[in-house]
């Protein structure tokens, strides 16, 4: 659960952040951690610090990136990033090494060096890659457009990206070469996306592995800063990042959830956002009333998405602020 209530943090204060800034709300963080951060979290011992998760990101030290935009309008541009060496993973095989270097023709040129025969193979894995992350532009589209038009185009939108992840990653490495070695290479980074080849989805194998075809870089200062720099945005319009604070219930007037129960103290807001896996929590008793849309959504989906009630934030907050404050 661990891992999942790191992403979630993320997840939660994106929105926090984009209620602060564009929605002018006074928004309400609850962390049950005595940290702030999540998967930024860092911890300290006499002379050494460490980050406990956040690995290397790519495609941030082009500063034009879509990803690069998206962390500097939640940071307001406070968290600087330092690009990884040319070499930014390192692979080790029965002894021989390989290093994957940034830049995707680098990375093809080098992969070609230590398989000269899988040249072909080489290439048409990447092109399957860079071919199954275009395919992923409808399918996500499809989630934003209208339910009616969704319901008519929507199977169309979402079918070329789900020709490659109904494939695991062996399925589909494997139509490409029977080089073992080669194999190895190019699923080493398995453990970013946490399931082995033989169960993980192609798709999410592409996500990650075009994600660092062009290198990887780190924040400078360490994980923390990318929290430490989106807390003021919160905090500049009203709002309130709290640590230590265990959500012990959801409160209900008749169908409608009007706040959070913290321990012994109630807090009530106008609008309340959960994290929360609907199917597996004692919650799911009154979930359909409150959130019928956001229940089928669990029964399509298998609540696969939808995350452990870790935390939870209220936006337009009525009595919270004042007593956080």
């Amino acid at each position: 659960m661990g891992r999942d209530r790191d992403r979630l943090w993320h997840r939660r204060t994106r929105a926090a952040v984009l209620l602060a800034v564009h929605g002018g709300k006074r928004v309400l963080v609850l962390e049950r951690h005595y940290e702030a951060g999540g998967f930024t979290h860092t911890f300290h011992r006499p002379g050494y610090e460490w980050d406990v998760g956040l690995h290397y990101i790519g495609q941030v030290q082009d500063e034009g990136s879509r990803e690069r935009r998206a962390f500097d309008h939640l940071t307001a541009g406070r968290v600087l990033w330092q690009a990884m060496p040319e070499v930014y993973d390192r692979i080790i095989i029965a002894g021989q090494t390989f290093d994957l270097v940034a830049g995707v023709d680098r990375f093809r040129e080098g992969l070609k060096q230590w398989f000269p025969r899988e040249a072909r193979a080489i290439d048409r894995y990447i092109a399957a890659v860079q071919a199954c992350n275009r395919a992923s532009g409808l399918y996500y589209a499809e989630k934003a457009i209208p339910a009616p038009l969704a319901a008519l185009v929507g199977g169309l939108m979402r079918l070329p990206y789900m020709r490659w992840a109904r494939r695991t990653t062996r399925e589909v490495l494997e139509s490409l070469t029977s080089n073992r070695d080669l194999l190895g290479v190019l699923t080493a980074q398995w453990g970013d996306y946490g399931l082995p080849p033989a169960k993980s989805s192609f798709a999410v194998h592409a996500t990650i592995a075009e994600h660092y075809f062009a290198g990887g870089s780190y924040p400078v200062g360490g994980a923390s800063t990318i929290a430490a720099a989106m807390v003021p945005q919160i905090e500049h319009n009203g709002g309130k990042v709290v640590t230590s604070a265990e959500v012990a219930g959801i409160l209900l007037a008749g169908t409608k959830a009007t706040g959070v129960r913290i321990a012994m103290d109630a807090n009530f807001a106008h609008r309340l956002c959960s994290a929360m896996r609907v199917r597996p929590t004692p919650l799911i008793g009154f979930c359909p009333r409150i959130c019928p849309r956001w229940t089928r959504c669990a029964d399509n989906c298998g609540g696969s998405h939808l995350h452990p009630p870790t935390s939870a934030f209220m936006s337009d907050c009525r009595r919270a602020l004042p007593r956080w404050g």
